[in-house]
């Protein structure tokens, strides 16, 4: 029905916004890092060095959601809600959130 197509769609949009955030502030922050190591000038490389850092960052931030939105959206109806697939996922251990 409407409610199982709409699953998970909380969860979607969260990490959405979680991976844009991460990505634009860690970008930022690494090509400053880069940059004053005086290692490098602000060219391609230095470019794709802060990319590179700033996915990590994101994928890092946002795995979590990624657990607990893939469980809601893969659920048979076994969680109540967002907060009840955390808690039910937080009780394996903080590894289960980088299954």
């Amino acid at each position: 029905g409407i409610r199982k197509l709409f699953s998970g769609a909380l969860m979607a949009a969260s990490r959405g916004a979680m991976v844009t955030v991460g990505q634009l502030s860690c970008y930022d922050q690494a090509k400053q890092l880069v940059l004053g190591t005086g290692l490098m000038t602000d060219n391609i490389f230095t470019h794709f060095v802060a990319s590179f850092i700033a996915g990590g960052c994101a994928t890092v931030l946002c795995q979590p959601m990624d657990v607990v939105k893939t469980r809601l959206m893969n659920s048979k109806g076994e969680y109540r809600g967002v907060i009840h697939c955390l808690s039910d996922t937080g009780k394996l251990g903080p590894k289960a959130f980088y299954k």
